[in-house]
């Protein structure tokens, strides 16, 4: 049920973000409590190969349609899952698609408490996800730590600091 909802989601997310975002949103929205159901059983297993390809039509799902309080809440329970994979798996090859799924996901939680002023915690989560995506393999999470770095430096008012993490996001 999980991965077939999920599967379903991170196949809306190009018409939602690019195509026809009023029709697959419309579709989303349909299929709401079922994708809620199976972002909540995979994100407390941790699951990175069903959460990978969701969590962005996730993200733009839930910003589009104001469930921020619901995409930050979820994202958690999803950042405490993969952290508890990664704790217990027996080797890096086994945590390294959960690592960068780690990353992904921290950077986005990072940009969401952008908008609460949480400015230290968004800027250690920041930083996190862009050292998880430098060492796994996640150009997405490391890119956008980046971006969401250089924001909190610029409510730091480190405005060289700022300008500097958002080359490196624009390079990336």
């Amino acid at each position: 049920h999980s991965r077939f909802y999920l599967t379903y989601l991170a196949e809306q997310t190009l018409p939602l973000v690019q195509h026809e975002p009023q029709s697959a949103g419309a579709e989303i929205q349909g299929e709401l409590d079922n994708i809620r159901q199976a972002w909540a059983w995979a994100a407390s297993q941790g699951d990175s190969a069903a959460l990978e390809p969701a969590v962005y039509g996730w993200w733009q799902f839930c910003s589009w349609r104001g469930l921020i309080g619901e995409l930050r809440q979820s994202l958690a329970v999803a950042i405490e899952g993969v952290r508890m994979v990664v704790a217990t798996a027996n080797s890096l090859e086994y945590s390294q698609p959960a690592l960068r799924l780690l990353s992904k996901l921290l950077a986005i939680h990072a940009n969401l408490l952008f908008a609460q002023g949480v400015d230290e915690e968004m800027a250690v989560q920041a930083e996190e996800a862009i050292a998880l995506g430098q060492r796994h393999g996640s150009r997405e999470g490391e890119c956008l730590g980046y971006f969401v770095l250089g924001r909190a430096y610029q409510e730091f008012e480190k405005t060289a600091d700022a300008m500097a993490a958002w080359q490196k996001a624009i390079m990336l």
